[in-house]
């Protein structure tokens, strides 16, 4: 049995959308991590359907100094695994972006700040 990385997409993007409507604010860590969650889910979107990658969130371009506590973290430790091996089964700009989402969410669960970056 083989991983299907489209059909795990929706997943993650679903727990993306959780972590963004979790609160009213924005701009927390978990916002930061659900759009991370969202964008790496549109990006395995458009590679599995040979479309050309979503613009990076300006979120994402921002990074956040927040920390993550209590249950998201359980929910970040699940999307980090299928992510660290997701970033394998695509290439080039697909690949780099997956790495970075999955680097940021092992920074969120480590209590680190993830740095702001320009684009990928």
């Amino acid at each position: 049995m083989g991983f299907n990385l489209e059909a795990i997409a929706p997943y993650l993007g679903a727990t993306g959308q959780a972590l963004i409507d979790l609160d009213e604010n924005t701009n927390g860590a978990e916002d930061f991590a659900g759009v991370l969650l969202v964008y790496s889910a549109e990006v395995i979107g458009a590679v599995a359907n040979d479309e050309d990658l979503p613009e990076f969130p300006e979120i994402l371009k921002q990074g956040t100094s927040e920390k993550i506590t209590g249950a998201f973290r359980a929910t970040l430790i699940v999307a980090n695994s299928i992510l660290s091996f997701a970033r394998f089964q695509v290439s080039g700009r697909a690949a780099a972006i997956l790495k970075y989402a999955s680097q940021a969410i092992s920074q969120l669960l480590a209590r680190q700040a993830v740095a702001p970056v320009a684009s990928l």
